[in-house]
């Protein structure tokens, strides 16, 4: 029983290439996700990529990324028209092998899922964050800003040659 994310190898490669174009910043992009319950499990499910520019964001330095209200909005009207709730994925360039949320993650976060929560109240919505070099990955499931739970896996469809540690988790390859 736990919070599992999944996507497919083609989404995740299209994610990948949208957050590793520039190590020297963090970087960022939004998922559309729906989900489900199965086996006791919650399943969040990556189904599009939502690229952000350098003019997405009110803030982008090596330590530190905020996206401005005006493309938190815009994000949000798109997954309130498809119904769907919103997973923000950004990086941590400069670690390798292991990361996690860092203390401006968990304050800005509190601003944003408020916001996202507001926007999107039916909807589970959900942050992931990645090294540098994608090979590790930590994730939340916010059930409002102050209450969330951490993701237990991330899964990537048919991706046999993928493995991405996530604290002691593995992001499983599935088939």
């Amino acid at each position: 029983m736990g919070i599992k994310f999944r996507l497919s190898p083609e989404l995740f490669r299209e994610m990948q290439k949208s957050l590793t174009r520039s190590i020297a910043v963090e970087q960022g992009c939004f998922l559309l996700c729906s989900e489900s319950k199965a086996n006791g499990d919650h399943i969040i499910i990556a189904n599009e990529l939502l690229p952000l520019e350098s003019s997405d964001f009110a803030i982008q330095k090596y330590d530190q990324l905020t996206v401005s209200p005006t493309a938190m909005l815009r994000i949000s009207r798109i997954a309130q028209a498809k119904n769907v709730g919103l997973c923000f994925v950004h990086t941590h360039p400069m670690s390798s092998m292991q990361v996690d949320f860092s203390p401006a993650d968990n304050y800005g976060n509190v601003y944003s899922f408020t916001f996202f929560n507001r926007m999107l109240p039916t909807q589970s919505n959900t942050a992931l964050v990645f090294s540098g070099d994608m090979k590790a990955v930590s994730g939340r499931l916010y059930h409002s800003a102050h209450n969330w739970e951490r993701i237990n896996s991330v899964n990537i469809a048919g991706h046999p040659s993928l493995l991405i540690t996530m604290g002691s988790n593995t992001i499983r390859e599935v088939s």
